[in-house]
């Protein structure tokens, strides 16, 4: 662990970086478009890279669950995607082509943005991977947010042609099909207007719960973790995870939008496992800001949480595969890496 976890040419949590999707389990992407958010832009765009050598300093095997993720399934990281000029559209064309390659190769994804409206490229892909292996079934799954996420699919189409943005990929992959509102639930959402106003209207008329951190302090995260099992059930289910949920005492300054009265790092973790032993088949963690998490603890949270949902992928990606445990291979090593100087000439 300590004579590798600066070696550049290690992935997340030191996947091998690789573009050969042909025999990948679960594909890790960056994905650093940061221009929908309201603040912040073009420092989220280099999130994927400050978390990714965060996550090679821990040993990537989870005790508690008695997994090694690299030891039971292929794990690639394929790198960040590249922004793609100007055009905030073709930013999210483009990571879906990369998205949607993974999922036609079978594979499962963790993605890192960037914002939020990277969501949008994911459900394409999902679509992909429920056809193949769940009738078509929509997913449920968890939002955790100080925003419900939920506007309609108007976009920002009252000043540009695009209609995709970062409050509103939910309402489109329930118009696509792609998201079962009866299986899913928003956590994290603020009382104060910014929360109220970003779709919660939205959310009564289609049943979906709206959880506000208040209302998990007075119930506990583990009644709410169990109120998700129970909702989403054993179809297969997403994770949207924006930082932005947090309690800004608990970011430490690393997130994009600070909304007070949030919620802890043990709540998102918690709640987070009601999808354990479920069918997770996609998770993105999202606005973190690398620029205000000088001390990196934000960064090391964020890579940890992201860990079990790797160990998540890899639970739903055995039992796709039958049982079958497939060992990650690296191409590269230390006497193959032209990036790393040996002790010793």
């Amino acid at each position: 662990v300590v004579s590798t976890q600066n070696l550049s040419w290690m992935g997340f949590f030191k996947a091998p970086m690789s573009h050969d999707f042909d025999d990948a389990d679960i594909v890790i992407v960056g994905a650093g478009t940061d221009f929908g958010t309201l603040s912040e832009t073009g420092n989220m765009r280099h999130a994927p890279q400050y978390l990714r050598h965060e996550s090679r300093k821990f040993i990537p095997v989870h005790a508690e669950w008695e997994m090694a993720p690299f030891e039971q399934a292929r794990i690639i990281d394929i790198g960040d995607i590249d922004l793609f000029g100007l055009n905030y559209g073709q930013q999210l064309d483009h990571i879906a082509r990369y998205l949607k390659k993974a999922a036609e190769n079978d594979a499962l994804f963790l993605m890192f943005g960037g914002e939020h409206s990277v969501a949008h490229a994911a459900y394409e892909a999902i679509q992909i991977i429920i056809d193949r292996h769940f009738d078509s079934t929509p997913v449920g799954g968890i939002i955790f947010d100080g925003h419900a996420d939920l506007l309609n699919e108007s976009g920002m189409g009252d000043i540009t042609d695009e209609k995709r943005e970062n409050a509103n990929f939910l309402c489109k992959a329930m118009a696509d099909g792609v998201l079962d509102p009866d299986r899913f639930t928003c956590i994290g959402i603020r009382e104060q207007a910014g929360g109220a106003l970003s779709g919660w209207g939205m959310a009564r008329e289609l049943g979906i719960p709206v959880v506000s951190p208040r209302m998990v302090a007075e119930k506990g995260a583990a009644y709410w973790r169990d109120f998700i099992a129970e909702r989403v059930g054993d179809g297969p289910c997403v994770i949207e995870c924006d930082l932005d949920g947090l309690d800004p005492v608990m970011s430490g300054g690393g997130v994009s939008t600070r909304d007070g009265f949030g919620l802890s790092w043990r709540e998102y973790q918690t709640i987070s496992r009601a999808v354990y032993g479920k069918n997770l088949i996609s998770a993105n963690i999202v606005e973190y800001a690398p620029a205000t998490d000088p001390t990196g603890i934000m960064a090391a949270n964020v890579s940890h949480l992201a860990f079990e949902y790797l160990c998540m992928l890899t639970a739903t990606k055995v039992r796709l595969n039958g049982g079958v445990h497939k060992q990650t291979r690296w191409k590269n090593n230390l006497s193959t890496s032209a990036g790393y100087v040996p002790s010793a000439c």
